[in-house]
């Protein structure tokens, strides 16, 4: 079984995805609690202009394998669903944790056994060529064009290429514990951008290392989150792509460039443990504990609630890897 089965069993699976998505079951407003934080912002703090994927030769897509068959010593032909649009003699990215690798599309066939010179959004098989290791190309691994992110090089948007491709195939294969096991260790090792809003204006001050220009937060800056709500559960939103976030309702409005920090999953139970301490503080009666949502205005997106947040942190493998987490906030 796996933990997810918790809250998307056969109640509440229909409910992740854009068509039966309403503004009760998730909608966009601001908690009326603190959700003030003081935080070390510095070297945090990316701030990317639109369009958000200069950076990707053709079409950005994600191809989570369903099935692979091996050709060759260096050929395999991969069968899954194209998100976005794949074309015919493509340099791409095998993807699976820990590990990429360069390869080219030599050979595109849709569903009804037709080749073509690209696909888009539709089930596809593919061949995939020079592969240095085969037994990388295996189900699960995310084939893209989506470039990796290097945290040390914030010229260029965060990505995350291959929990995306995870994510975009959640309906179809959360029930299977293989799936369910590598989207969580996923989802607890890989940064998310978060959009934030602060109480003071950055100076911009010139990297003594680099000579490039770059933010310097004053002293005593705060930082808050606009967050989600599930009835009266509050939601933290995180996001795998700038892509994914300006789908977000505020800040496609606005038509401006959304300022957001890095952080991972760790970062945002903390996060969350500040929320529930806050509503909780002085006597108050307690408030449901706070779930995590990725992606959430993208078709398909994974929402963590408190039961799936502690099942994760509870874990033999979470615990030895990070600590043990408080007992009354993750349960």
């Amino acid at each position: 079984m796996s933990i997810f089965d918790k809250l998307f069993g056969k109640k509440n699976n229909t409910e992740h995805t854009a068509e039966n998505k309403s503004e009760e079951q998730l909608s966009e407003k601001s908690v009326e609690r603190p959700a003030m934080v003081d935080m070390d912002i510095d070297n945090k703090v990316e701030d990317i202009e639109a369009p958000f994927r200069e950076h990707i030769v053709g079409q950005p897509f994600t191809l989570m394998i369903e099935s692979a068959r091996k050709l060759s010593d260096s050929d395999i032909e991969v069968r899954g669903t194209v998100h976005g649009e794949i074309v015919k003699g493509q340099k791409v990215r095998l993807c699976v944790p820990n590990h990429t690798e360069g390869c080219e599309i030599v050979y595109i066939e849709t569903s009804t056994g037709v080749t073509v010179h690209r696909g888009k959004d539709e089930f596809v098989t593919i061949q995939i060529s020079g592969l240095k290791d085969l037994q990388y190309a295996s189900r699960f691994a995310v084939v893209t064009n989506i470039p990796s992110f290097n945290p040390n090089d914030l010229s260029k948007p965060c990505e995350n290429a291959f929990l995306k491709g995870l994510i975009q195939e959640f309906p179809k294969n959360y029930q299977d514990p293989q799936y369910a096991n590598l989207l969580t260790f996923t989802i607890c090792h890989s940064p998310f951008i978060v959009p934030f809003m602060a109480n003071k204006e950055p100076e911009i001050v010139q990297n003594p290392d680099t000579g490039e220009n770059m933010e310097k937060w004053p002293e005593g800056t705060q930082i808050s989150f606009n967050w989600l709500m599930r009835e009266d559960i509050p939601v933290f939103q995180m996001y795998t792509d700038f892509r994914s976030l300006l789908h977000e309702p505020n800040i496609k409005a606005s038509g401006k460039r959304p300022r957001v920090q890095l952080m991972s999953f760790n970062d945002a139970i903390a996060i969350n443990e500040q929320m529930y301490a806050a509503s909780t503080q002085n006597g108050k009666e307690k408030k449901p504990l706070p779930s995590i949502v990725i992606n959430p205005f993208d078709q398909v997106f994974v929402e963590l609630n408190a039961d799936n947040i502690h099942a994760i942190v509870t874990s033999e493998g979470y615990q030895q890897e990070f600590g043990k987490k408080d007992e009354e906030t993750s349960k």
